[in-house]
């Protein structure tokens, strides 16, 4: 997984092992990387961060400079007949088969990312994990609008992150459900019951990230069979960077991860959230 497995020394940010957490800057640019995109955050792989105009959709990728991670980017419009409504609440929906996620607002189509080509490792990582080879975004006509390869999405496992830096952002009406998940081995999760009431407790590592400044809240899960999808209320340029239908770097940014982002790897089919609003600023 990408949050955790990678630990590069990172230069550009005190020398510290660098941990990429879902709302982490990759410093890329920072750290002298140039050949393959700009910085993000987003760290479990697709990044999807909505602004008062437009949808950002970010790809890691492998990359030979820097700490080896980097951003590719493009703006996308809002689907055609969605509009942000007074109150700020929208319906974001999110389809993973493993070969393709399809992205809704409001039930209605931003685009599909399509996976390709599983099992991909760099040898420099020495992390053993395992990337999709190609990222493709399509947008609902059908046209590619970019496309990456040797990205850090993970093929082997799941993470979904609703996550926020330096701003606040509301989460409500959680729903997660998902058929089966074959694990790599022998391990077979059956589906849950749409009775079911999950608890889940992160990795040390993620814990002590989530109490930094307070409480890490309660997790309570309610899996249903219909739909993977999260209402969301947010402001404006959530990522940092000016919104426009463009591809292009993540290069400018207010502060160094600052961003709200709904981040994505893998065949989404396992994940445990709170519904909460956040509205602590992490300290820099």
């Amino acid at each position: 997984e990408m949050p955790g497995a990678l630990t590069p020394k990172n230069p550009a940010n005190s020398g510290i092992s660098q941990v990429f957490n879902y709302y982490e800057w990759d410093w890329y640019r920072e750290n002298g990387g140039n050949k393959m995109g700009g910085s993000s955050t987003a760290g479990s792989g697709i990044g999807i961060m909505p602004s008062s105009g437009s949808v950002k959709i970010v790809i890691k990728r492998y990359a030979p400079d820097g700490l080896t991670v980097a951003s590719a980017s493009v703006n996308l419009n809002y689907p055609e007949g969605f509009s942000i409504p007074e109150d700020g609440w929208i319906t974001f929906s999110c389809v993973d088969d493993g070969e393709s996620a399809k992205l809704y607002f409001d039930e209605k189509l931003l685009c599909t990312v399509k996976l390709e080509n599983p099992g991909v490792t760099y040898d420099s990582d020495g992390t053993g994990q395992k990337y999709y080879g190609l990222c493709t975004v399509i947008d609902p006509a059908g046209k590619e609008v970019l496309s990456v390869e040797n990205t850090r999405v993970n093929s082997q496992g799941s993470q979904l992150a609703l996550t926020t830096r330096n701003m606040t952002m509301a989460f409500d009406n959680i729903h997660i459900a998902f058929e089966q998940k074959v694990a790599t081995g022998d391990r077979i999760e059956e589906a849950l019951g749409t009775t079911t009431q999950v608890t889940y407790t992160p990795a040390t590592e993620l814990r002590t990230t989530l109490e930094l400044g307070g409480t890490l809240p309660e997790a309570d899960v309610l899996a249903d069979p219909s739909d993977t999808s999260a209402e969301t209320s947010q402001g404006t340029n959530a990522d940092g960077t000016q919104a426009d239908a463009t591809t292009g770097d993540d290069t400018t940014a207010t502060e160094k991860g600052c961003a709200s982002v709904v981040a994505s790897s893998g065949v989404i089919a396992l994940a445990v959230m709170a519904a909460v609003a956040l509205t602590k600023k992490k300290e820099e």
